[in-house]
């Protein structure tokens, strides 16, 4: 585990961030001295240092709010395989996890329990977050998690989903090309 990390500045939107808006943290300091300094970072911080903490391997933890993903949500419990595309990034379905009150120890502690064996996940009522080992990765997959999201809300408009069988999800996750995506991903 690296014994830094670089984390979005409270206040500060994604789509007008600068370099300026990015605080380094370390990793092992106390979080409560953390927000003590200005600028502050993100209410979220414990979330992310506990996942940098817990799952080795991963560079880049994308949390946002995605308007689908937040009402998925409120309907399902887990996002399935509706495209190849998503399972052979993402390779698992991403759970959704019950509401916690954003900035909690709880939020931390669970997140922190569930991306060590997922590489996305959807809080209920509050966005979702994405781990990668490039940024280009993390941010990857938080588009992938928002465009499953919708694509499975309007198709199941029309019945029944008809998701990926686990041996297809398989196939697609192993396939060399698929491979070859997820290496590009990563740097």
């Amino acid at each position: 585990v690296k014994n830094f990390i670089y984390i979005k500045t409270s206040g500060a939107w994604f789509k007008d961030a600068r370099l300026k808006d990015y605080i380094k943290v370390p990793l092992r300091e106390s979080t409560d001295n953390i927000f003590n300094k200005s600028p502050k970072p993100s209410c979220e911080l414990k979330m992310h240092i506990f996942c940098y903490r817990r799952r080795q391997g991963i560079n880049c933890i994308i949390h946002t709010h995605p308007t689908y993903s937040i009402v998925f949500a409120s309907k399902f419990k887990k996002l399935k395989a509706l495209t190849a595309e998503f399972i052979g990034i993402l390779e698992k379905e991403v759970p959704v996890l019950k509401y916690m009150n954003p900035a909690s120890d709880e939020l931390a502690e669970e997140v922190s329990k569930v991306i060590l064996h997922h590489n996305g996940l959807i809080l209920s009522h509050h966005g979702i977050v994405t781990v990668g080992k490039s940024p280009k990765e993390a941010l990857y997959r938080a588009l992938l998690v928002e465009n499953e999201a919708k694509i499975t809300l309007f198709s199941s408009l029309f019945g029944r989903n008809r998701y990926l069988s686990k041996k297809i999800s398989n196939d697609i996750i192993n396939s060399i090309h698929t491979q070859y995506r997820r290496r590009k991903l990563r740097g």
